[in-house]
């Protein structure tokens, strides 16, 4: 985990007490959509998976979509503390020869870092990282 990343969990101030950190992808039809609109230039399959279609993991098949607020709703512990959007400009970088730069992951992690709290970039990342908290007896 990022160093920065580990002090902030380790600094948050909550009245529930044990925390625990949970990363999930956001819906992956979005994901998919952009994937196919950016990275696989198959506009026809992006536009069909706008209009419904069902998505198909490689290697799970089916995908069935879970709202984390549905799920932390179904316990009085759980609790969403924060979102983080993680991985919003990462994949997006095109040019692969700027990547081997000595200075490039570092920017790159700074900018992510930077933007990760912001709600314009967490709905357009390509992680959603859930910082959940929860009471113990």
């Amino acid at each position: 985990m990022n160093r920065d990343l580990q002090d902030y969990l380790n600094n948050l101030d909550t009245p529930w007490g044990m925390m625990f950190y949970k990363m999930v992808w956001k819906q992956i039809g979005d994901i998919s959509i952009m994937s196919k609109a950016v990275f696989e230039n198959q506009i026809d399959e992006a536009i069909d998976l706008l209009d419904g279609a069902e998505v198909q993991a490689k290697n799970f098949g089916k995908v069935r979509y879970y709202d984390i607020e549905q799920l932390v709703q179904r316990t009085d512990d759980l609790r969403i503390i924060k979102t983080l959007g993680i991985r919003t400009f990462w994949g997006l970088q095109q040019n692969n020869e700027a990547k081997c730069e000595d200075n490039w992951s570092d920017q790159m992690l700074q900018i992510e870092m930077k933007v990760s709290e912001m709600n314009e970039f967490i709905s357009i990342a390509f992680f959603h990282h859930e910082i959940l908290g929860t009471k113990f007896a």
